[in-house]
Formats: structure tokens, C-alpha cells, sequence
């Protein structure tokens, strides 16, 4: 269904899905004031909050500034992706990971869970490419994925409905 017209309403007929909502926002610099307003409308009524960093460009301050609005006025749980780990050395990783650590130590008094990513490699993983169970592995998506599936499984309203769910994505 057409919201507006930047804005799509999916629903998917699972009853695991029944009161699930994934919202993927337009971004938290966007020129476009209605796709601002569309991130502020759901960013906070969200269970979980999955916050995309480029491994190429962690640093933006406007992607900071709006974790800042996340975490201290809406107080949900956040996630940092670190995509396109696979453009950069683990050392370089590592290094980016600590130091995001550092920087939410100081700002929030705390850590936030990180999962390095690469879409390439889950891609290749998923489309049989050789060698796909060690692709999806350093690809960093089962992590996240097992993270994800503890958080949604941990919440009370869905113990009910997901006693035997195994996987979430």
C-alpha cells in the first residue's frame, strides 16, 4: 500500500510477522524533510534499531549525532552493522571497532553490540559460489543473525508465538 509517496506499507500473511515491523529508513542526513519525518515517526516505537555504518566512513558526525537522539531520547536497542567490512583489512576493522567502542563509552556510558559485514560475501555465499559455507561465515551475517534471533526471542510478546522458530532471517 502507498503511504506517501516515498512510503510503502508491506504485510506479509505469517503470524510470526503479525506485529512485527521492519522499517528500513531513508537516512538520518537526507536532504528530503518528508524522509526525515518518516525515520522520526519509526525510529521510536522500534523494538530494535539496526544502525548501517560504511566500514569505508564510520565516523559522519550526522550518523552520531542521530544515534545521540536514538539512544538518549528514545532509548531502544541498538545494533551497529559495519558494511563493507570485506574493503578493509581485519586489522583495519579492529581498529574501527575499538574506536567505536571508545566513542560510545564516552558519549553513552556504554557499548553497543557490533557486526561487521560484507554483502559480497553473503551474496556469493547465497548464490552456491565455491567455497559458500566459508563465505558466509567471514561474511559476518551469521553473527548478526544469531544476535538478532536472541533479542526478537528474548522479548515477551514473542516467546508465544515462536516456541518452535529456529532462524529469524
Amino acid at each position: 500500500t502507498l503511504v506517501t509517496p516515498t512510503l510503502v506499507e508491506v504485510q506479509a500473511p505469517a503470524d510470526f510477522l503479525r506485529d512485527f515491523h521492519i522499517v528500513d529508513t531513508p537516512g538520518t542526513n537526507s536532504i528530503d524533510s518528508e524522509h526525515q519525518l518518516i525515520t522520526e515517526r519509526f525510529v521510536p516505537v522500534a523494538d530494535l534499531v539496526l544502525f548501517v555504518f560504511s566500514a569505508m566512513n564510520p565516523w559522519g558526525a550526522s550518523a552520531w549525532q542521530f544515534l545521540e537522539k536514538v539512544h538518549r531520547e528514545w532509548m531502544r536497542n541498538v545494533v551497529f552493522v559495519l558494511q563493507q567490512s570485506d574493503l578493509r583489512s581485519p586489522e583495519e576493522i579492529q581498529v574501527i571497532s575499538d574506536y567505536m567502542g571508545e566513542l560510545c563509552r564516552a558519549r553513552f556510558g556504554r557499548e553497543f553490540p557490533l557486526f561487521p559485514i560484507s554483502g559480497k560475501k553473503a551474496y556469493l555465499a547465497r548464490s552456491g559460489a565455491i567455497g559458500a559455507d566459508t563465505l558466509l561465515e567471514e561474511s559476518g551475517f551469521l553473527k548478526l543473525e544469531a544476535h538478532l534471533n536472541r533479542v526478537v526471542q528474548s522479548q515477551p510478546a514473542r516467546q508465544k508465538k515462536l516456541p518452535e522458530v529456529r532462524t529469524f532471517m
